[in-house]
């Protein structure tokens, strides 16, 4: 029964996750696919840069919103190990969704989604964060991977998280900055380009 109940909560996770509100809100609402433009990524900074705030917000919403069902599921039936599996494998189906032909996100939107889940005081801690960098410096993939790399530190000083939620975030940041290689590799040869809102495009 244990080992219905976890395949329940990973497939559920996995599952939710493949559900990349960037590719379903372009696709199906405005008629592209937003890896066909700006950057190629389907997340929610180049849904922004290429189609306006107000459908990159849309976007950040659903994607937030699917990761924190998908861990309220496995908490429901699991507790905190489920729910920290799920958000695990809702990591998973953001990155390679099983109905978009496994080409997704970078994990930024549903580590937030995990960060809001876990402790409302570390996703302001982060979210501070990511808009100072993302303000100063008008890089969000660096603001990205600085929130990313905070998430499981601020969770250790803050103390009080199950050794279950620091690996969930430790995975989170790990799959954020994995995702990111090429941005990376870009920043250190400082080519990657400044962001700008986009307009979206009839």
């Amino acid at each position: 029964m244990q080992f219905l109940l976890w395949s329940a909560v990973a497939a559920a996770g996995y599952l939710a996750g493949s559900a990349n509100f960037a590719i379903i809100i372009t696709r199906w609402f405005l008629h592209k696919d937003v890896r066909e433009h700006g950057s190629g990524n389907a997340g929610t900074a180049n849904v922004a840069r290429v189609f306006g705030p107000w459908i990159g917000l849309l976007t950040l919403a659903g994607d937030v919103g699917k990761t924190m069902a998908a861990m309220w599921f496995g908490s429901a039936l699991l507790g905190t190990g489920g729910m920290c599996a799920a958000g695990a494998a809702c990591i998973v189906g953001h990155c390679f969704p099983l109905y978009f032909g496994f080409r997704g996100g970078k994990a930024v939107a549903v580590t937030a989604g995990v960060a809001l889940m876990l402790d409302w005081r570390v996703f302001l801690i982060l979210f501070a964060l990511y808009a100072a960098t993302a303000l100063i410096i008008k890089k969000v993939s660096v603001a990205s991977l600085l929130a990313a790399l905070a998430l499981p530190l601020v969770m250790l000083l803050l103390g009080g998280f199950a050794a279950a939620e620091v690996l969930l975030a430790a995975f989170a940041a790990l799959a954020v900055w994995v995702m990111h290689r090429d941005n990376i590799r870009r920043i250190l040869q400082g080519e990657e380009s400044r962001f700008r809102f986009g307009k979206r495009k009839e």
